[in-house]
């Protein structure tokens, strides 16, 4: 299905994205427990493309009322803190700065309270942009070149195609981004299964085309400095 965008495209379930780079973005929330999905990998107009399934869960303590004792106790539950797509996108231009872009208001909560030196609120013009997401940059000049207005439509668009709260980074000329969305992705039936198989491959192709549209926008294969 996946040759379907290019003949290096290739799907696996044993590779995946390095996580200290992606604990490294400054995006993803605390967690204890790691564990990888679907993995496909390609490359779209000269850009490379990884994209990896990902949960993220925490143990949690919290209090409970024993009803055989009428007593309250402590017990450790298991809390999915992120569960959905990683997209890394790699860039020819060289970004000087560390750009992220946040969502989820929880989120920027554990992210103010962290220490991310030189990371600082960006004001951007769009006011429904800034409704949606907070900017955080170590270059302001950079981030608003980044940020420009085709840019800005094309991920509220991309937003609407994915459950949840989706961020980024701009990190290591790479653009990372963070898809929350408790539907498995990718995964198929029986390809024998024709109606299925299409319904399926639709999914994917409206999936694949969202992604190729960023790459587009950004024009990620172009060597154009800064």
């Amino acid at each position: 299905m996946f040759k379907y965008f290019g003949d290096d495209f290739i799907y696996s379930r044993e590779m995946r994205l390095d996580m200290n780079r992606l604990v490294a973005a400054k995006v993803l929330p605390r967690y204890d427990k790691v564990s990888f999905g679907d993995y496909i990998q390609g490359c779209y107009k000269g850009v490379e493309l990884a994209v990896n399934e990902l949960t993220l869960t925490k143990n949690v303590q919290v209090e409970e009322l024993d009803v055989s004792t009428s007593r309250r106790r402590t017990v450790t539950r298991t809390e999915t803190q992120f569960r959905g797509l990683v997209v890394e996108l790699s860039s020819h231009k060289a970004f000087m700065g560390h750009t992220v872009v946040l969502r989820d208001r929880g989120g920027l909560a554990n992210f103010l309270s962290d220490s991310h030196a030189g990371l600082v609120r960006v004001k951007l013009e769009d006011p429904q942009f800034e409704k949606e997401f907070d900017v955080f940059s170590t270059d302001q000049i950079e981030s608003r070149y980044l940020l420009n207005t085709a840019f800005m439509e094309r991920l509220q668009e991309l937003a609407k195609h994915f459950d949840g709260n989706i961020q980024c980074a701009f990190f290591r000329n790479k653009l990372t981004l963070f898809l929350p969305n408790r539907r498995t992705h990718f995964q198929m039936q029986s390809i024998f299964h024709g109606a299925t198989f299409s319904v399926e491959f639709s999914q994917i192709n409206r999936e694949m085309k969202q992604l190729f549209a960023i790459i587009e926008v950004l024009k990620l294969n172009q060597y154009t400095g800064l």
